[in-house]
């Protein structure tokens, strides 16, 4: 994948140390997982792997449009004010 091309092992350092689908699989409420179109860091492939570890509830996944990992375009949130 993209992250392990990228960062190599570091990028498997990182899948091991933090293992949300696990923490996943034990979510009881609604969740919703947002992820960054143009995130060049996490693959956005990766946030569509962690939604179907939600196992007890309902996962939404919901993509921000030109965002990237460190800048949200939090126009396209629809954030009440």
């Amino acid at each position: 994948n993209m992250c392990r091309r990228q960062y190599g092992s570091l990028c498997i350092l990182g899948r091991e140390l933090y293992r949300g689908d696990l923490y996943a699989a034990q979510v009881t409420i609604p969740t919703e997982i947002y992820h960054a179109q143009d995130d060049d860091f996490v693959p956005v492939e990766e946030s569509y792997i962690l939604k179907q570890s939600f196992r007890h509830t309902q996962a939404e996944h919901i993509l921000i449009p030109h965002s990237t990992h460190s800048e949200i375009n939090y126009d396209y949130l629809n954030l009440p004010s």
